[in-house]
């Protein structure tokens, strides 16, 4: 079963290009994570390792691409000129793509680096019998199930 996901450039991003560089600005605040929609906000462990796996694929296409761009450029039917440039542009395209999921998993991992390392944290803290009980971990709160009304 394949999980779907989503990603997306904040609106508060700009891009401009200047020559070869590209600048990227924004007016978002540095603490955000604005670049996930609400159902990837907190993927589990499967998820963030499909992502990955998806990431790789995609380096492993765009790889394949350039090879065939070589392979075009030596059979004589792309001119070098041309074969640098579609290969440029394939690359530029998977820098962007690398670029924009890294930096939204960014976010994701450093969530939950804070969140596990808390865990770490009280574990250590009842190694050091600062605690009386072993830190317990949370339930799951279950819907109350509502009773029908009985009519007398």
């Amino acid at each position: 079963m394949l999980a779907s996901f989503s990603l997306h450039r904040s609106p508060e991003c700009t891009t401009q290009r200047t020559g070869r560089a590209r600048v990227i600005t924004t007016n978002a605040a540095l603490t955000k994570s604005t670049c996930i929609e609400a159902n990837l906000a907190a993927p589990d462990v499967t998820q963030k390792a499909e992502i990955y796996e998806t990431l790789s694929s995609l380096n492993l296409a765009f790889a394949g691409i350039v090879q065939h761009l070589q392979t075009m450029q030596k059979a004589g039917v792309l001119t070098s000129k041309y074969a640098y440039l579609f290969q440029g542009f394939t690359q530029e395209i998977l820098a962007e793509i690398n670029l924009e999921v890294l930096e939204c998993m960014d976010s994701i991992e450093s969530q939950d680096w804070s969140r596990f390392g808390k865990v770490r944290q009280k574990w250590e803290k009842y190694l050091r019998f600062e605690t009386r009980s072993a830190p317990k971990p949370r339930k799951k709160k279950m819907p109350r199930q509502r009773t029908a009304k009985r009519n007398p």
